[in-house]
């Protein structure tokens, strides 16, 4: 997974975008690796930055060049990006837009909900220690009226 992301990031022109923010900043801090780092760990197996330094980079990712990143890089990364986030949002859409031929006006991004589709609710819970359990996956009405598309409350009751 990391190697794919590391692939993407390149290929959309956001690691030139980020070394070249980096320069203009003057500083050597590695934060194109901890930003990568962090999305490859989002994809992979989501975590906290905390997480994504202790685990998952040492443990369970073979990426000898990260190493070199301290948990601080994490953190510093994000206010780097955030310090130059409009004009990477910008410049990454221009290129994202040239690479696939987009004729954009307009792109609305929303992330305030996240929802799942189920055929069949599970089965009834069962009883464990006199406590019932719900059943993992049961249809409710989505909270936004979409009807046609039952939300799925996992473990809930």
């Amino acid at each position: 997974m990391f190697y794919a992301a590391q692939c993407l990031m390149e290929e959309l022109g956001i690691g030139p975008l980020l070394r070249e923010k980096m320069q203009q900043d003057g500083g050597d801090a590695p934060h194109a690796m901890a930003l990568l780092a962090m999305t490859a760990n989002r994809l992979a197996r989501p975590a906290s930055k905390l997480a994504c330094y202790a685990h998952w980079l040492a443990d369970e990712v073979y990426w000898p060049e990260a190493k070199a990143l301290a948990l601080e890089h994490l953190y510093r990364a994000l206010d780097f990006l955030l310090r130059h986030l409009e004009s990477l949002e910008q410049a990454i859409f221009f290129r994202t837009a040239d690479l696939f031929n987009a004729d954009v006006d307009l792109i609305f991004w929303d992330t305030t909900t996240l929802y799942y589709e189920i055929d069949d609710e599970d089965d009834d819970g069962e009883v464990w220690e006199d406590q019932e359990i719900p059943g993992a996956a049961q249809a409710r009405h989505h909270k936004e009226g979409r009807d046609g598309n039952p939300q799925v409350v996992v473990g809930w009751p």
